[in-house]
């Protein structure tokens, strides 16, 4: 864990939290691009690692996260590096907290058998939260949401009926292919 956090000794995952964590520079990168918005709503923030990037960066933050335990450690992840933030352990769709910036990496595994236990789906109307739960959300001062790089993220995919940007034109977002250590690591 320490090449993907420099603070990692006081942070607390389980093995598969971490394995799926955003490492710290690519995390700071979006951190830094959402700063200066207002406040961060991480739904879905497991065990912190994204949400106590955003707070490093200077912002208000607050993480939603329906598993008891990943919550438990996001919450324990902020106190350990002096950070303040809330917690909510609920699932969405759910009545959420005021925002100002909407964050979200759509659970693109689900468990099975595999090396770390579960495996990638493809279809990106089968990711929780799904796209129609999302788009409503997406009137927000700014957004940013984790997309798989091997995903199709040509324009008239990511708009078409159904899909997550649906409707929207090509002024609307913008798309970001990040990579580190010469490796592509998401799409946002």
């Amino acid at each position: 864990s320490n090449r993907k956090f420099p603070d990692s000794e006081k942070l607390c995952f389980t093995p598969e939290l971490l394995e799926q964590a955003t490492a710290h520079p690519v995390a700071m990168h979006r951190a830094e691009l959402l700063s200066g918005f207002g406040k961060i709503l991480d739904l879905g923030c497991a065990a912190g690692g994204d949400l106590t990037r955003f707070a490093l960066a200077g912002s208000q933050v607050i993480g939603l996260e329906r598993d008891e335990l990943p919550a438990a450690l996001a919450e324990h992840n902020l106190t350990q590096l002096g950070l303040s933030g809330e917690v909510i352990n609920a699932e969405f769709p759910c009545e959420l907290p005021d925002f100002d910036v909407l964050f979200v990496d759509p659970q693109r595994r689900e468990k099975g058998r595999g090396p770390s236990g579960s495996k990638r789906r493809w279809d990106p109307a089968e990711f929780p939260p799904r796209p129609k739960d999302l788009r409503p959300l997406l009137n927000c001062k700014a957004w940013a949401i984790k997309w798989g790089p091997g995903l199709d993220l040509d324009y008239q995919t990511m708009t078409a009926e159904g899909a997550l940007l649906e409707g929207m034109s090509r002024d609307d977002y913008e798309l970001q292919v990040v990579s580190w250590n010469g490796q592509v690591r998401e799409a946002l």
